[in-house]
């Protein structure tokens, strides 16, 4: 009898043991893949819209699926062989606005850009940066805190926290791409802070792009049908981008 309880509590413990090595060589491996995201930044390129989705259209039949895909690409062929750079869809297919942003959060990305056109108005083109923000301003929360789960209801509550801690880092490289833009281009570009969902879910600096107004006829036709001028743009967000890593 007691030979038996001897060896089931030497089970027990090898158990244990196992487990313990476990969690160990598990959290080796997340040390070892954070070093390496902090050596290589993770950028998500999110090219908007896709499949049936496809956007506002132009006057000249140009779909704003089409526009953010061929740009995100050029954007992603010029920062990929400094960083480790990601494409929410790659192709003409449709992909739904939390199956993006989980995907960003799943590869631990440490930018987030969704690429998209204006629309509206065909008189004006203008450039265009939204930064998040949430419905509970007042929740703040740095970067180093942890999660109190007992202060906070609802999962949108702890969304909130989590969205927050990243707002001034998402408004700083907004604010980068338009310096960048506005010294090289000479036009107007705009700041706006909106609940946008693709970036309300975004557990990282999160920015959503217009790079013109495919409503306007002039900027479809000789802005954004024009692959050397979006690849003028890719230059100017990946000097940005630079410069918010360095």
């Amino acid at each position: 009898m007691n030979k038996q309880k001897q060896k089931k509590n030497v089970m027990i413990s090898l158990f244990f043991i196992f487990i313990a090595s476990f969690i160990l060589y598990v959290e080796a491996a997340i040390s070892a893949d954070n070093r390496y995201n902090k050596k290589k930044p993770v950028i998500i390129i999110d090219p908007g819209h896709g499949g049936y989705d496809k956007g506002i259209t132009g006057i000249y039949g140009l779909f704003e699926k089409k526009v953010s895909l061929v740009f995100s690409n050029i954007l992603h062929d010029k920062l990929k062989d400094k960083y480790k750079t990601i494409l929410t869809r790659t192709d003409d297919y449709f992909v739904n606005l939390v199956d993006r942003t989980s995907f960003a959060n799943q590869m631990d990305g440490n930018l987030l850009i969704s690429i998209h056109t204006g629309g509206g108005s065909y008189r004006f083109s203008y450039f265009t940066l939204y930064y998040g923000i949430t419905g509970r301003q007042h929740i703040q929360l740095d970067m180093n805190d942890s999660l109190s789960y007992n202060s906070y209801t609802t999962p949108e509550d702890i969304w909130d926290l989590i969205s927050n801690r990243h707002t001034d880092h998402s408004k700083k490289i907004a604010e980068l791409i338009k310096k960048n833009y506005t010294n090289s281009e000479k036009k107007v570009c705009k700041i706006k802070q909106y609940p946008l969902f693709i970036l309300k879910g975004a557990d990282m600096p999160a920015i959503l792009v217009e790079i013109g107004n495919l409503s306007n006829p002039v900027c479809e036709d000789k802005e954004l049908s024009n692959k050397k001028y979006l690849i003028k743009l890719a230059d100017i967000l990946v000097s940005a981008i630079d410069e918010y890593f360095k």
